[in-house]
């Protein structure tokens, strides 16, 4: 990568030319970050190397390089955004292309494009990066001011980082990092997760002992107290934090009652890992909220970490060839290869996690799968997406449990698509059919991020020598998914208590109204049209009456519609009938299950579209409009036991009164209609998209309920939380023989055509709670 200047420092950037647009915003965040270090000898970090650069810094200089350049990639992918504008220009005024400009773009070869793009530089800019930099600051003055934004964030974020460190030292000293007598810092990584809660970014904490060792630690900048209470060591976290003494993760109650009663002889202890859940204030407000993961590897995959390998083995042989650029060049270029040389050569690497040794490693990975399954069943756990499925030491992991608790139909083609070779998801709501993918720029010219495995696939030697993905043993998996739930509900009353332990009823759960993808359209629509806060919010509002009251109406009658089991039914359940409950839907139900399993694989309780919709309309600074012009994704969450909806910050979001007249009415057998429980004002306000939206009384706003505990036990709210829907759903399955059959039965169908989607779908059954 080429080299940047910035102040004392010398940086990598992914382009030389882009990062001229952006080198005053480095220089700014590095005199941000050393001044405040000067200013405040407390932020002098004991276990910071000093004296490596200006004394008055106080911290190793790979620290700050780190977070320098983690920005810097930032801020490049920003720049493209105005990049590809100018480019469009171009294309249009010098070219001559006109309306076709867009066409032509979409159409080039790679080649092509990349020669336009040299032209692009030459002509407009005259290859010169300060040229370049001048012309687009002209012509594109919001962009100095989003990037002085995005600076600002970065600098507060990285600071705050850096003092919950301080505070949490001997902390981490005696947990993550521990044996270890003086553990430095030695830089800071980006983890490429979204981006939250103004800038906020999951980060992977890179640690020395100051001779040759190396320990990983995970930074997540929000609740994780949902993570350990899923998948958690709590018997070492116990240890740590005395407030989680007497309570256990589900994976360890599965350990503790389901494992020893399991007659596969494959069978272990599924893994825990170290999550430390830890708050700045007493207050619990989110904003407060953070945590420290244990690094789970999946080497040599990583490819930070794959060249990492190959220096050090290389350096072994022949040391003195380690300072020459040439070869750290070869060895770049050796990284970025194609998928089989890539696993092909980390599969050579003896501590790889992904590479079976032998048939047992399959076995054991495939039973782990159809175990796994079942807890997710039992918990609700979503937006298990390839990112958040992790095979370490050749055993499936289940990581970011925070969109738990959620109303979903299971088990699902989609469901089981995570243990098929080539998918990349256990979930009914985000699915992704690659296991291997190339990074590219916004312009698709230049590649800027060296070929990924994803970390969820395990690899096996073919009879040709050849890498390839795993196949796993459908019967095994199978099994798993029966054994969990069978031996579950021989246990039934310790996994239902613990949805009533502490943490798990007070823990933050995260809601996911829409797709990511579908926030990321909003952001650049903020960009494109410069949105004042004020237009936004009509703009919320006009779309929340082109979305209309009627839709949203119409989705919690059918939803509703999904979820009535009278008596009948589930005497069906405790039958033995095989097919009892798809025996239910066919002559019971007026819906068709295809347009049934939209409404109910979503979360619950389910909201209306956020963007339109939900809003903070009183604190400005922390609404989902604040989240767009910082280039955040916005997040909600909601405490396990309420039905509060909360923005990041935990401030309460409000919506439209007659939204809430509807929501109010989930899960009750004989739902008022739309006249008995809206006045027509409201009905005309809420559905008309032509009618007026400058006065700002006339849509009456609604805040969700804050209750205290006691009028929570009180209210009929409770039955609506995500906890006591989640407990009620777990509760039948753990009561009715017949339907953990069905549900065993479905499992089966899918699992047997994992490889053929259009199976899966001729051959799909779903069972509704």
């Amino acid at each position: 990568m080429p080299k940047l200047k910035v102040k004392s420092l010398e940086i990598e950037v992914p382009d030389a030319m882009r990062a001229a647009c952006y080198l005053e915003t480095l220089e700014k965040m590095y005199e941000s970050m050393t001044k405040e270090f000067a200013m405040d000898p407390h932020l002098t970090f004991k276990f910071f190397k000093k004296n490596t650069v200006p004394k008055q810094d106080g911290f190793k200089p790979s620290v700050l390089k780190s977070l320098l350049e983690n920005f810097a990639r930032q801020l490049d992918k920003e720049v493209m955004y105005y990049l590809d504008k100018d480019m469009m220009q171009y294309l249009e005024q010098d070219r001559k292309l006109s309306s076709k400009a867009r066409y032509y773009r979409d159409s080039l070869s790679r080649e092509q494009a990349s020669k336009d793009y040299s032209e692009y530089f030459n002509v407009r800019h005259k290859n010169n990066a300060e040229l370049f930099a001048k012309n687009m600051k002209k012509n594109y003055p919001n962009m100095s001011i989003h990037f002085a934004a995005l600076g600002k964030n970065s600098t507060d974020n990285s600071l705050l980082l850096l003092a919950r460190l301080k505070k949490d030292w001997d902390l981490l000293k005696h947990s993550l990092l521990e044996d270890w007598q003086t553990p430095e810092l030695r830089r800071i990584i980006s983890s490429g997760s979204d981006f939250h809660k103004h800038g906020q970014q999951v980060l992977i904490l890179e640690f020395t002992d100051g001779k040759n060792g190396l320990r990983k630690v995970i930074y997540k900048p929000s609740p994780v107290t949902a993570d350990a209470m899923l998948f958690g060591d709590l018997q070492r976290l116990s240890k740590i934090d005395p407030a989680f003494t007497g309570e256990a993760s589900f994976i360890e109650l599965v350990n503790l009652n389901v494992l020893p009663s399991v007659k596969q002889p494959i069978a272990k202890p599924l893994p825990t890992y170290l999550i430390i859940p830890r708050i700045d204030d007493d207050k619990d407000s989110l904003a407060n909220h953070y945590g420290y993961i244990e690094y789970l590897s999946h080497s040599p995959s990583d490819p930070t970490e794959y060249e990492d390998l190959l220096l050090t083995r290389i350096k072994k042989a022949r040391p003195s060839e380690m300072e020459n650029d040439a070869f750290r060049d070869d060895i770049t270029a050796l990284l970025e290869t194609t998928k089989e040389k890539f696993l092909a050569l980390a599969c050579k690497h003896a501590a790889c996690d992904f590479l079976v040794k032998g048939d047992s490693d399959r076995k054991q990975y495939s039973y782990d799968c159809g175990m796994l399954l079942a807890v997710m069943t039992l918990t609700g756990l979503s937006d298990s997406h390839l990112e958040n499925i992790i095979i370490h030491e050749l055993r499936p992991m289940l990581i970011d449990g925070e969109a738990c608790f959620c109303q979903r139909v299971s088990p699902t083609p989609q469901d089981f698509s995570a243990f098929d070779a080539v998918s990349g998801s256990m979930n009914a709501l985000s699915t992704a059919n690659e296991d291997f993918y190339f990074l590219f720029d916004i312009t698709g010219i230049q590649k800027i991020s060296i070929s990924k495995g994803a970390k969820n696939v395990l690899y096996e030697i073919d009879e040709n020598g050849e890498v390839v993905a795993c196949q796993p043993d459908k019967e095994l998996l199978k099994e798993g998914y029966r054994d969990g739930l069978e031996l579950m509900a021989k246990h039934g009353q310790a996994f239902l208590a613990w949805f009533e332990q502490p943490h798990v009823m007070h823990m933050m759960i995260r809601v996911i109204p829409q797709k990511t993808s579908a926030f990321a359209s909003e952001i650049e629509k903020m960009k494109r049209e410069k949105y004042s806060y004020d237009r936004y919010e009509k703009y919320c509002l006009a779309n929340l009456r082109k979305n209309g009251i009627d839709q949203y109406y119409d989705a919690v009658v059918k939803y509703n519609s999904t979820r009535q089991i009278t008596a009948q039914d589930e005497q069906k359940m405790v039958s033995k009938e095989p097919d009892a409950v798809q025996e239910m839907h066919s002559s019971g139900m007026a819906i068709a299950e295809d347009s049934a399993y939209d409404y109910v694989s979503r979360e619950l309780p389910p909201y209306p579209v956020p963007n339109g919709i939900i809003f903070a309309n009183d604190d400005r600074s922390s609404n989902i409009f604040s989240e767009y012009q910082n280039n955040s994704v916005p997040v909600y969450y909601t405490r396990a036991s309420s039905k509060e909806l909360l923005d990041f910050n935990g401030n309460p979001l409000s919506m439209p009164t007659g939204f809430q007249k509807v929501r109010d009415c989930i899960g009750q057998k004989d739902i008022p209609t739309q006249e008995e429980l809206l006045s027509s004002e409201e009905r005309y306000k809420l559905s008309n998209p032509n009618s007026g939206i400058d006065e700002e009384s006339e849509l009456l706003m609604t805040r969700l309920p804050s209750l205290s505990m006691q009028e929570k036990q009180d209210s009929t709210f409770v039955q609506h939380s995500a906890l006591e829907i989640t407990k009620q759903r777990a509760e039948k399955i753990l009561t009715f023989p017949g339907l953990r059959k069905n549900l065993v039965a479905v499992a089966e169908e899918q699992v047997s055509c994992l490889r053929d989607p259009d199976a899966s779908k001729k051959g799909q059954k779903q069972i509704f709670l």
